[in-house]
């Protein structure tokens, strides 16, 4: 973990994130809470949407670490489905902003099948 960490920490901005998305991987299947800081940090600095993808992902499977529920908050809006609908899933709690957002998914004809599927099914599991 130390290892992988210390990657993405020096990396995470060459290539504008494209050089840390397979450690990106790796940390969120070791699912380490100590690693939320970076990950939190990754996901809100980055501007490669792959590499923010993975450390939503990552965030995803620890959504009570701290920054954790903010960035998957502000993933509802993010522009690849994949991190929308890990947001819709794994997002502990709802406020109105984000009620609001996973209504709108749940029917854009223009989404992803499977993120409008889990946006559907957030809102039968409510809050």
């Amino acid at each position: 973990r130390e290892a992988l960490e210390a990657f993405v920490a020096g990396n995470a901005a060459r290539d504008g994130g494209m050089a840390v998305i397979d450690e990106l991987d790796a940390l969120a299947r070791l699912g380490d809470r100590r690693s939320a800081p970076l990950l939190v940090e990754v996901a809100a600095t980055t501007p490669f949407s792959q590499a923010r993808r993975r450390a939503v992902h990552a965030l995803a499977m620890m959504p009570d670490a701290p920054g954790a529920q903010a960035e998957l908050r502000a993933a509802l809006w993010d522009c690849e489905d994949e991190t929308v609908a890990d947001a819709c899933s794994f997002l502990p709690t709802l406020d109105g902003d984000g009620r609001a957002r996973i209504v709108a998914l749940a029917s854009q004809p223009l989404a992803a099948r499977e993120l409008r599927l889990r946006a559907t099914a957030r809102l039968r599991r409510g809050t």
